[in-house]
C-alpha cells in the first residue's frame, strides 16, 4: 500500500552532518539545477509550496526535508551541474550519504527529458552504486516530447544504464503522478 502524500509536513532545512535526519527511511531527490525536483515532490503532495521552487538556478543550498504520511522523509537536495558550487555539493552528498547509510533507502534522479541523462546524472547514479543505494530517474516534462521520442529516450536510459528504474512525469499528465507515487513509497518502504 502506498503512503498518503497528501500528509506531508515539511520538517526543517538542513545545512550540513550535524542537521541531517536519521530517525526515519528517506529518499533523496537529486538532479541538475532546474530538473524540476521541488516541483516534482510538490505534485506528489498535492501542496504547491511545500518545497519551495526558484526560477534562479543554483539557489537551494540545504537539504529540504518533508515527512509523508509520518512514515518516511522526502529530501529535497540542491541542484548539480554548476562547476563554482561542485565542491560544496560533493562535501554535502558525501555527509548526507555517511549520516544517512543505514536510512536512506533510495535516490530519485529527476531528469529533464528534453536533455536525457548528462555526465553529472551519471556520476550521481555511480555515486549512488558505490553506496549500494537505488536509483530512480524520473523522466520530468515528458510531454515536451513526441511519442517517439519518449520511446527512444527511455530505450536509451534503461540501455546505459540498466540498474535503475526508470518512471515518467509530467505536470501536464497529472495520471503519471500515481506511478511516481508508488515507485517512491516502494523504495522508502521496501514494498
Amino acid at each position: 500500500m502506498t503512503a498518503d502524500f497528501r500528509r506531508a509536513v515539511f520538517v526543517t532545512s538542513a545545512a550540513g552532518a550535524k542537521d541531517f535526519r536519521s530517525d526515519r527511511p528517506a529518499v533523496l531527490f537529486v538532479g541538475r539545477s532546474n530538473a524540476g525536483k521541488s516541483t516534482l515532490i510538490n505534485l506528489l503532495t498535492g501542496q504547491k509550496s511545500l518545497m519551495k521552487t526558484s526560477a534562479t538556478p543554483g539557489k537551494t543550498r540545504l537539504v529540504n526535508y518533508a515527512l509523508i504520511d509520518e512514515r518516511f522523509y522526502l529530501c529535497d537536495c540542491p541542484g548539480y551541474g554548476f562547476e563554482s558550487q561542485r565542491d560544496y555539493f560533493e562535501r554535502l552528498m558525501d555527509d548526507f550519504f555517511q549520516v544517512s547509510a543505514r536510512t536512506l533507502k533510495g535516490v530519485v534522479l529527476v531528469v529533464d527529458a528534453r536533455r536525457g541523462i548528462l555526465s553529472s546524472d551519471a556520476d550521481m547514479i555511480a555515486f549512488a552504486a558505490g553506496h549500494s543505494v537505488p536509483v530512480l530517474a524520473v523522466l520530468t516534462k515528458v510531454d515536451k516530447l513526441n511519442r517517439s521520442q519518449l520511446s527512444q529516450l527511455v530505450q536509451a536510459v534503461k540501455r546505459d544504464y540498466p540498474t535503475i528504474g526508470i518512471v515518467t512525469s509530467s505536470t501536464a499528465k497529472p495520471e503519471l503522478i500515481d506511478t511516481v507515487r508508488n515507485e517512491v513509497s516502494k523504495l522508502a518502504l521496501g514494498k
